[in-house]
């Protein structure tokens, strides 16, 4: 139900989820020509932890962290490296597949995260606010006007379902002001 994006947001700001004493060295760690490493940390004894995360992890989770072992062991030559896989869902093979291949498989399980049965009880216009804001990759800060806009609502009728869903579910939809704007500015956070 969210996506990648959101999942790290959370994941940066509650590191003991994955393992107590974890430091954050880089968000999105440029590692060569594989990508991105989505959560590169240290852990408490020095050793580096590198995190894929993955809203539901499969085969090609896999064989990405297998990338990621080789171009770091390049990068780190006389580092102490550990990887680890840290999903909501998976493929029923993974956790094996990881053992087998020296990573670490961690499925969080969160009662902040959301899951369709914290909403399916909703109406359609107030899930379509909602997987806005879960789904979207690139921010999760939205003006309020433009909601009105997007959804065909008036800003009072958005302001009284960001209400509900922050009364009624376990997201939160912030509503801020930013700077000397006029308009107010609606994120969310898990």
């Amino acid at each position: 139900m969210i996506s990648e994006f959101v999942l790290e947001n959370f994941l940066e700001k509650n590191l003991e989820l994955i393992e107590p004493g974890l430091k954050l060295l880089k968000r999105q760690f440029l590692i060569r020509k594989h990508g991105k490493i989505d959560l590169f940390c240290e852990d408490r004894s020095g050793c580096l932890v590198v995190i894929e995360l993955k809203t539901h992890a499969s085969f090609s989770a896999v064989e990405q962290m297998e990338w990621y072992k080789k171009a770091i062991s390049h990068k780190f030559p006389k580092s102490k490296v550990r990887f680890v896989l840290a999903c909501l869902t998976n493929n029923k093979d993974i956790p094996n597949l990881c053992k087998v291949n020296d990573i670490e498989f961690l499925q969080i399980k969160d009662n902040r995260i959301p899951k369709y049965e914290d909403i399916s009880y909703l109406s359609f216009k107030e899930k379509q606010i909602i997987y806005h804001f879960l789904s979207d990759t690139s921010f999760q800060t939205f003006y309020s006007d433009s909601l009105s806009k997007m959804f065909g609502l008036s800003e009072k009728e958005v302001d009284k379902i960001i209400n509900k869903i922050n009364r009624e579910t376990p997201l939160t939809i912030k509503t801020v002001y930013p700077g000397s704007l006029k308009m107010k500015s609606c994120m969310l956070e898990l």
